[in-house]
């Protein structure tokens, strides 16, 4: 790969927003979504788990997973009130600011009650009748506190000039899963806080499935994406863990009993995953997971950041589909050998037929 090669996180995602505050509406804030801003990850090596710390041939209990492939709808519930964007109030008496948030702050508690959701903020807001409140609130891993006076704006409702969000919504693509523990693994890298590039905390969520009802092919400097949407709204498992190497959680057992077992496959340790040809599973249309041909090109275990270990590059059929890796992969599965090996996390804006995927090994062991 090229030194100024760009290199974007391939899920997709959408959010719903909350506001409290502004006085414009909601064209005034555009979420953030991966092709209209390039996150660049060389500089979060804090949240990179150290190479040192990882045994990679470790023994995994039950190493019997069913590949995936499977579009899935993801709700993360957030352990608070995430800000995502901060402005004035308009007041009567003209525009004021009212707080100190920066855009990526979680907000915990305000008059020492726990806030769980968008209403309760909004609640201890409009009943303080401009008294002060105060609020507890995390900014990255730093806890900080506040006092903040509620304004009495236009339209006679008490805001302090937020937009937050207590949960995010996106798509994504489940990676394996157990039929006996139930455990699944997806998106083969982290949520990161749109605001600010941290992995995102959570309290946990909830799973959806998704359905692919068309592809925006990727272009040089543009990477394309699935256009999927839910079905249904019954959820059908539940998310335990957010972390650097992707989603785990449980399927739920109803789900489980209800899907035909084709394949188990081992997981393959890192010294057993080859240069050379390999499978990918994923979703390009309503008729579900495919598996195509993909080329292993590096293995590279100093690689800092364990979710860009594996360079891959996709073959012919799956190019003539969708021109190369598309925002939505994240998370479908790579297999070699007879084992699961990876999951797709990343790929080139510049060059959309080669990206990254990350090991299998290490999904499952930094999962816990």
């Amino acid at each position: 790969m090229k030194k100024n090669s760009k290199i974007i996180l391939i899920t997709f995602f959408c959010t719903i927003f909350n506001f409290i505050g502004f006085n414009c509406g909601e064209t005034g804030f555009k979420p953030i979504d991966s092709i209209n801003k390039i996150f660049e990850f060389s500089n979060l090596q804090k949240n990179i788990i150290d190479i040192g710390n990882i045994n990679y041939n470790q023994n995994i209990k039950n190493n019997k997973f069913i590949p995936s492939g499977e579009l899935l709808g993801f709700v993360l519930d957030l352990n608070g009130a995430l800000v995502v964007e901060t402005s004035f109030v308009n007041t009567e008496f003209g525009t004021v600011k009212t707080n100190n948030f920066n855009k990526g702050d979680v907000i915990k508690k305000v008059n020492n009650k726990i806030i769980n959701s968008n209403d309760d903020l909004a609640n201890v807001i409009e009943t303080s009748e401009g008294k002060d409140i105060h609020a507890e609130y995390d900014r990255d891993q730093t806890k900080l506190e506040s006092t903040i006076t509620p304004v009495k704006s236009t339209d006679g409702s008490y805001k302090i000039g937020i937009w937050v969000q207590d949960s995010v919504k996106f798509l994504g693509t489940n990676t394996f899963f157990n039929k006996d523990t139930h455990d699944f693994y997806a998106l083969g890298h982290g949520f990161f806080n749109p605001c600010n590039e941290k992995l995102l905390k959570t309290k946990g969520g909830e799973i959806f499935p998704a359905c692919c009802n068309s592809i925006k092919k990727s272009e040089k400097g543009s990477p394309g994406e699935i256009i999927g949407s839910l079905i249904g709204t019954n959820y059908i498992g539940k998310v335990l863990n957010n972390t650097n190497n992707g989603i785990h959680g449980k399927l739920n057992e109803n789900f489980v009993n209800n899907i035909d077992i084709k394949n188990e496959l081992e997981i393959a340790s890192i010294d057993e995953i080859k240069i050379g040809k390999a499978q990918v599973l994923c979703t390009i249309s309503k008729d579900g997971p495919r598996s195509f041909d993909i080329e292993i090109t590096n293995i590279n275990l100093n690689e800092k950041d364990s979710t860009k270990r594996i360079s891959i590059e996709v073959c012919k059929e799956l190019e003539k589909n969708t021109n190369g890796i598309v925002q939505g992969f994240s998370g479908s599965p790579l297999i070699q050998d007879r084992k699961i090996v990876g999951a797709i996390t990343h790929v080139l804006v510049n060059d959309p037929k080669k990206g990254f995927a990350s090991s299998a090994h290490e999904t499952i062991s930094t999962a816990k």
